[in-house]
């Protein structure tokens, strides 16, 4: 499939992805509500590229990565656009955390579903591989800044005043980005440099055939069966 056929058939996942953040934008103003919001638009990166490459399905790495790459900016750019009219501050800030967002689902979740070939259980290892970040930064502020570090705000993601926690989620998420790819063995039908390559779930061992004039068990020559006369 071209690029141009691949983004065809991600329209539906990439409609869901456009609607799912948008009811909590409403509550931008609230810490809370805007984190949840950035999470909502990671899930459905993330729902759009296991669609990209769900089992069974056949295509070209650089044409589903192309779709795949230009149904997440339609995205990123959808949400933003919608965050500026809801808050009526157009932060330059808020791209960056759509962008920050956006590249773990790009980068990582195609690369757990070819590996694993479960679509639902690499959307949800990603995530959890994020917030192990998150809360690993949690842990360091904790250390450097001591018990008081929540009263301070060294536990706030305030991105207009980054602090140690924000600095290390961001390094920790391009980290984890950076080990997604192309894996060496995929789950999945997808072709890679020309090659076509297909599920290690469905490969199943031939069963050896016998040869006449081979060895039995016990080392000894088996006879060759003589032709049946007509």
């Amino acid at each position: 499939m071209s690029a141009r056929e691949e983004s065809r058939a991600l329209v539906p996942a990439l409609g869901v992805t456009l609607l799912l953040p948008v009811p909590l934008l409403n509550f931008v103003a609230d810490g809370a509500g805007r984190a949840f919001a950035f999470a909502y638009l990671f899930f459905g990166c993330a729902l759009v590229a296991a669609e990209c490459f769900r089992p069974g399905s056949s295509g070209h790495w650089g044409a589903k990565m192309t779709a795949l790459s230009a149904a997440m900016a339609i995205a990123v750019t959808t949400f933003c656009v919608c965050y500026w009219a809801v808050s009526g501050d157009p932060d330059a800030g808020v791209v960056v955390l759509a962008v920050l967002a956006a590249v773990p689902a790009l980068c990582v979740v195609p690369y757990l579903v070819l590996l694993d070939g479960r679509p639902y259980v690499a959307v949800a290892f990603a995530a959890l591989l994020l917030v192990g970040v998150k809360l690993t930064g949690c842990v360091v502020a904790r250390l450097v800044y001591g018990p008081t570090a929540l009263a301070d705000g060294q536990m706030a993601m305030s991105w207009r005043e980054p602090n140690l926690l924000v600095w290390f989620c961001l390094v920790g998420g391009m980290l984890v980005s950076s080990r997604g790819g192309r894996p060496r063995t995929p789950a999945c039908h997808v072709t890679v440099a020309g090659h076509s390559v297909v599920s290690r779930h469905k490969r199943q061992k031939a069963p050896a055939r016998p040869v006449a004039g081979g060895e039995d068990d016990a080392g000894q020559p088996e006879p060759v069966a003589s032709p049946t006369p007509p």
